[in-house]
């Protein structure tokens, strides 16, 4: 394995931008003052202590002795409280403590006007519950509504009177609905100042503001040292936007984008476009695997949700880019396809569609009105593929209208009927196109026979209508009529039986387990048909001949749970089931000839999800005669409380599939943890990607270095976390 050794030249690059860009930047948020908000309530103040003294000619209490000033969910405590009831300030000493809601200030000494809210605390120390930011500070004085200055203090989100990192500064005033300035600022590292400047701006309004964030750094083999730069633009309280500029040392400056909306859960989306002019070396490229397919890079990937009048839903896909090494080659930070996916399952709980190893890139879009039993849908489906030289031949389909009634009864009787039905557009620039119409009507018969037995026969009758314009090309060199039709009717007999047993026992939070038992048994018939005459877009087109029986037994086990509050859950903690058909048209008593296969492969679904602590999935086929298996499928999932984690995901098919990638995160010690990836293939019998990641984690930072091996590139990445404030890496 090639190891990659960075240059010492590198690293000073990378100390410097470090130091200078993490000058610039400190985006803490703080909450709302706990001084200023006492004037929400408008409740009297009450004062208690041990001893009590009412000055009735100036009007002033004296109260020493665990003294408490309360009004509503504010405190006020100190040794020795002097209030004022003209002037409406309170003289605090020693111990001073204030409190409101979850946030709180404690000091040596200092006075408080009740009615302005504003005041003073000598050595004070105020805590943010939300953010957990403490700042300690000689002098902290509230000079307006919500306004404050502060002298000689630090911050930080570290627990203990001994911080593993804080900002010192000198002063600092604070607009609690704005911005912070701080002069004389440095950062220490376990009470070691490592950077300082004169002068720093920061966030402080609790709400999104616009300004620059942390830098991220990356190095790899073949884009060599890189930095990112985002600005974030809070355009309002529903839109933003990033805007990342990343310069890579061997490729160059590379734009990018990210621009977010929300207006409501139903009405949100997000879009991300890269830009690069590319540098580097036709061939540095072709060395590395990548030959050049063109200069300008880019991608544009998209997601969104979105209602229309009518209570129409829809949702709109785009994955487009220049070329089908781009998603190869940039696979680090913003730029990359891991980080793009996860963006987009946060925000749409959807991620990408296609992996970055798929050429053909699809963007869709969803537009669908449902009723209680009706479906009406339109989509549209695009495919860039990426391998430009059969990117005319690709088929689009453009668009799709779905019309679905689920089942229900026909008026008194007791048939049910269904009935699904699509037209469908497919284009393509070069190639045999065109428009079909597909008609499946569907009638059943459900019967229950004594307690146990349900039987439900059904028939279908389908009728297909094809308009196709004629291309002949290289890849299409049939020709078919420009109308022409087709019909197939078939039938459908269903046999089911439900028996269930539940069994009482206590094993933990386990009190008791249901196991349904459901054998089956399916008949169906589609007769064999000649197709030929008819364009093959999709499976639509070419319907099997069915006369086959299908057998085999579900299995489902539901648990009883016991919860702290005395209640029960029921969750689904287990499922088997195993089937095999019989295909007449194979026996061979039929045909009267050997070599018939009539049986078909004996499949079996296992799910297990017993607890919270492992689950398992388990597919596979055996066939019947050579007892040989037709593939395997494999997740399992494990963790521990204390937070390990295994995952083991291995997928099987003769000749043509056979990996295993196991994940596993160790907690060796309460603050390091060690990661590994490793995706194995039996086939090449050799691994094709490996990571290995270490992170050590304190209460207010964390640190994580990562190594990946990946297409014989060689990465290296450093995270650096501080609670509260951001990453830097």
């Amino acid at each position: 394995m090639h190891q990659k050794v960075q240059k010492s030249g590198k690293l000073l690059q990378f100390a410097i931008l470090l130091i200078s860009t993490v000058l610039l930047l400190l985006p803490f948020r703080l909450n709302a003052s706990i001084l200023q908000k006492a004037k929400k309530s408008k409740l009297p103040w009450q004062i208690q202590a041990d001893g009590l003294n009412y000055d009735s000619k100036n009007k002033i209490y004296h109260a020493e002795g665990h003294v408490s000033l309360t009004s509503g969910d504010k405190i006020i405590k100190a040794d020795r409280i002097t209030l004022n009831t003209i002037t409406h300030i309170a003289h605090l000493v020693g111990n001073v403590y204030i409190k409101v809601g979850r946030d709180w200030l404690k000091g040596d000494e200092g006075e408080f006007n009740i009615k302005e809210e504003t005041g003073t605390v000598k050595n004070g120390i105020i805590f943010f519950y939300d953010q957990h930011v403490y700042i300690r500070s000689a002098i902290i004085e509230k000079t307006g509504k919500d306004t404050y200055h502060l002298e000689k203090g630090t911050v930080t989100t570290c627990d203990g009177e001994k911080p593993d990192w804080k900002f010192k500064f000198d002063q600092m005033d604070v607009k609690m609905s704005g911005r912070g300035e701080a002069r004389k600022v440095s950062f220490n590292v376990g009470g070691v100042p490592v950077l300082y400047t004169p002068y720093l701006s920061f966030p402080v309004k609790r709400e999104r503001k616009t300004g620059f964030l942390f830098p991220r750094y990356s190095n790899s083999d073949l884009n060599g040292f890189g930095i990112s730069t985002p600005f974030y633009w809070a355009i309002n309280d529903h839109v933003d936007a990033t805007i990342y500029p990343n310069y890579y040392f061997d490729r160059g400056m590379m734009m990018g984008v990210e621009f977010r909306y929300k207006q409501s859960e139903e009405n949100l989306g997000m879009f991300r476009f890269d830009y690069l002019s590319d540098h580097k070396n036709d061939d540095e490229l072709a060395e590395a695997g990548y030959p050049r397919q063109r200069k300008e890079r880019w991608w544009w990937r998209s997601k969104s949700n979105f209602t229309l009048p009518m209570d129409v839903k829809g949702r709109l896909d785009v994955d487009i880019a220049s070329d089908k090494y781009y998603l190869r080659e940039f696979d680090i930070g913003q730029v990359s396809w891991d980080e793009s996916d996860f963006a987009f399952r946060k925000l749409l709980d959807r991620g990408l569609d296609n992996d970055k190893s798929v050429l053909a890139r699809e963007s869709t879009l969803y537009l669908t009105r449902d009723w209680e039993l009706t479906h009406l849908g339109l989509e549209m489906h695009y495919w860039d593929n990426l391998d430009r030289s059969y990117d005319e031949y690709t088929l689009q389909q453009l668009p799709r209208l779905a019309l679905n009634i689920a089942k229900q009864k026909i008026g008194n009787t007791p048939f049910y009927y269904e009935f699904d039905s699509e037209f469908m557009h497919y284009w393509r620039r070069e190639g045999t196109k065109g428009q079909r119409i597909d008609l499946y009507p569907r009638v059943s018969l459900p019967y229950k026979w004594g307690k146990y037995l349900n039987i439900e026969p059904s028939f279908g009758s389908r009728g297909t209508i094809y308009f196709t314009d004629n291309d002949e090309t290289e890849y299409t060199e049939s020709s078919y009529d420009d109308v022409n039709a087709r019909g197939i009717v078939d039938c459908r007999f269903d046999i089911t039986s439900n028996l269930q047993r539940i069994y009482d026992f206590k094993i933990g939070r386990l009190h008791g387990l249901k196991h349904t038992f459901r054998p089956e048994i399916t008949y169906e018939f589609v007769p064999d048909i000649d197709q030929d005459d008819f364009p093959a877009y999709d499976k639509v087109d070419r319907i099997p001949r069915y006369n086959r029986i299908t057998y085999g037994v579900s299995n489902f086990f539901i648990g009883k749970y016991w919860l702290n509050n005395g209640d029960y859950m029921y969750p689904e903690v287990g499922r088997l089931k195993i089937f095999q058909s019989y295909d007449f048209e194979e026996s061979p008593e039929i045909f009267h000839a050997a070599g018939r296969k009539p049986f078909s492969d004996i499949t079996l679904e296992l799910d297990l999800d017993p607890c919270s602590y492992f689950s398992m999935s388990y597919d596979t086929a055996l066939s019947p005669y050579d007892a040989e298996w037709a593939g395997h499928q494999l997740l399992v999932r494990m963790s521990s409380p204390r937070g390990d984690r295994v995952s083991i995901d291995y997928r099987q098919r003769p000749e043509t599939e056979d990996q295993i990638n196991l994940n596993g995160t160790v907690v060796l010690s309460k603050y390091l943890t060690f990661s590994s990836r490793q995706h194995y293939s039996f086939l090449k019998e050799e691994f094709f990607k490996q990571s290995y990641s270490a992170t050590f984690s304190r209460q207010c930072w964390s640190a994580n270095v990562t190594y990946t091996d990946e297409a014989d590139t060689q990465t290296w990445t450093f995270m650096v976390n501080l609670t509260g404030i951001g990453s830097i890496g």
